[in-house]
């Protein structure tokens, strides 16, 4: 992950952030729906007592550590479709490297309209 920030900057950072934030979004709905009841059955099934873990982290703790434990899926979505994206920015002419480091190019007028 440290080698695609280095090549791929700022592109890389707010893919990945924005899907994070997202999964943590998507996490936290889920646990939401399913309600107290389920998630109570979804432990016991885990053998962890329901009044101990549920009670001390509620159900953001939950959404949280559902969300974590997939960091590995974002991750290799993050390193999967970040290149394609800086490919066609830098096809569209947005993009270039420059020294080493990938920048964005100045719009022109003309490309925008």
């Amino acid at each position: 992950m440290r080698k695609a920030v280095m090549e791929y900057g700022p592109i890389f950072i707010v893919f990945h952030v924005t899907i994070s934030l997202t999964s943590l979004g998507i996490c936290y709905l889920v646990v939401k729906s399913l309600g107290s009841e389920k998630l109570e059955d979804l432990f016991l099934a885990f053998g962890l007592s329901k009044d101990s873990f549920l009670a001390s982290v509620g159900t953001f703790g939950v959404a949280y550590a559902a969300h974590k434990s997939m960091a590995a899926l974002r991750i290799a979505i993050s390193l999967f479709f970040v290149p394609m994206i800086v490919r066609v920015l830098r096809n569209k002419g947005m993009m270039k490297y420059v020294d080493g480091k990938l920048v964005f190019t100045k719009s022109n007028s003309r490309r925008m309209r």
